[in-house]
């Protein structure tokens, strides 16, 4: 009897990819048994495992990849009416020193704004900042006239990482960048890119320019907001973009190990992808955040979270005026209650502070009815020295005392000034 070949062929096809997706089922199963993992995380593992697989089915095959042998660039360039993450890019053109002054908290920042700019991603062969870590795309986003301009420097393989250098020294070279952007490349862009430069006897230029790393502000502003502060957490949850064909940061590696093993550039697209999607992020937060500190415009997407992170990087640049004014704005909105015991914590010794009594006290009163401490022994002090209301400090020694859940330390401070009050009122009276 004749065997239909095609037909043998197409079943063991078929077998083949049923017996994958059972190993696949069962490896689900067995990650989704430990509790510890995320869900994100136990897929990642998945992922990695079945690129693992590839790898050493392609070490296997010991096939001869002819891949390119010279850097290849990418660019993209997206028009002033461009929008992302619900956010015009044209909005960059208005973010100028002083913005960028509050969100670096460097001085070095007043006299530049963004359209002088360099924004840069790497993806790597690896996590670490080691000498073995080599940067396979540079990712490069920046204004030019009304257009903001993404190049992407692909190392085809890492004997070319020379000519990669040469290409990018040359670039920075040509263009009158005055700062760079990253998000996180204070401990890992910056470090690697310096180290190849080195190795490559090239002055790192960069090096020099005034840097912000956004991830430092990001995380001031919108830490009590959002439960992570990763780029691409905060791409989905504050602006709004789904990046449904990404690929997760911890895996590129292996992506270009594979690419490295096969020559099937597919592979580097959804990395060039990915870190288009990067910068871009990076550009639109950068806007976001820049705007919360221009008083001619009237931010509208910002609720009482967001405005206590813009007071908590105002009070770090000891803006205490306009740190007063976001919290207020807070205060505005709703916020949970522990955080608004905060913010009225801080705005009582701002008023305190600049002698504004009657906001001070309103603040203590209201912070004792939610249950603090502290605002009592404010309240006291201020009757006594102040007002030289001694009746009314004793009244408010003696609610203090009334309390049960006093500590220690303050039932002593109590009980003192309570002896102190009664020896004055007898000698007054």
């Amino acid at each position: 009897m004749d065997i239909d070949k095609e037909k043998l062929k197409s079943i063991r096809k078929r077998r083949e990819i049923i017996s994958k997706q059972r190993d696949i089922e069962l490896k689900w199963q067995e990650l989704e048994k430990d509790e510890d993992l995320t869900r994100r995380e136990k897929l990642e593992k998945l992922i990695y495992s079945e690129l693992k697989k590839e790898e050493e089915k392609a070490e296997k095959e010991e096939k001869l990849i002819d891949l390119p042998s010279k850097v290849q660039i990418f660019e993209h360039v997206f028009p002033s009416d461009y929008v992302y993450g619900g956010v015009p890019i044209k909005y960059g053109f208005e973010i100028s020193g002083n913005e960028l002054y509050y969100l670096s908290q460097s001085p070095e920042f007043k006299n530049i704004d963004l359209s002088s700019s360099l924004f840069l991603d790497l993806e790597t062969t690896g996590l670490s900042i080691g000498t073995g870590t080599i940067p396979f795309l540079i990712g490069l986003g920046f204004y030019l006239g009304d257009k903001f301009c993404i190049i992407q420097y692909f190392l085809p393989q890492p004997s070319e990482e020379e000519e990669l250098i040469d290409n990018l020294n040359k670039f920075l070279s040509e263009m009158n960048f005055k700062s760079i952007i990253t998000y996180n490349g204070r401990g890992f862009d910056l470090p690697i890119l310096e180290t190849r430069f080195i190795l490559n006897r090239k002055n790192f230029s960069l090096k020099s320019f005034p840097h912000l790393d956004f991830l430092i502000p990001a995380r001031i502003l919108w830490k009590q907001k959002y439960r992570s502060c990763k780029l691409s957490h905060l791409c989905r949850e504050l602006l709004g973009v789904l990046r449904e064909d990404d690929i997760p940061s911890s895996l590129i590696p292996n992506i270009y190990f594979n690419y490295l093993r096969s020559g099937d550039f597919s592979l580097i697209e959804k990395v060039l992808y990915h870190n288009e999607q990067d910068l871009l992020s990076l550009l639109s937060l950068i806007i976001i955040g820049g705007l919360y500190f221009k008083k001619e415009r009237k931010i509208n997407y910002a609720d009482g979270l967001d405005f206590f992170g813009v007071g908590r990087l105002l009070e770090k640049n000891k803006a205490l005026e306009e740190c007063m004014e976001a919290y207020n704005k807070a205060l505005n909105f709703y916020v949970p209650q522990s955080l608004e015991i905060k913010i009225k914590k801080k705005l009582s010794y701002f008023y305190k502070k600049t002698e504004q009594w009657e906001k001070a006290i309103a603040l203590w009163e209201e912070l004792a009815f939610l249950g603090e401490v502290h605002p009592l022994r404010e309240l006291a002090i201020y009757y006594e020295h102040r007002e030289k209301n001694l009746i009314k400090a004793k009244e408010i020694v003696e609610r203090a005392l009334d309390r049960g859940d006093l500590s220690e330390h303050y039932r002593k401070d109590f009980e003192k000034r309570l002896i102190r009050l009664d020896r004055k009122l007898r000698k007054f009276f």
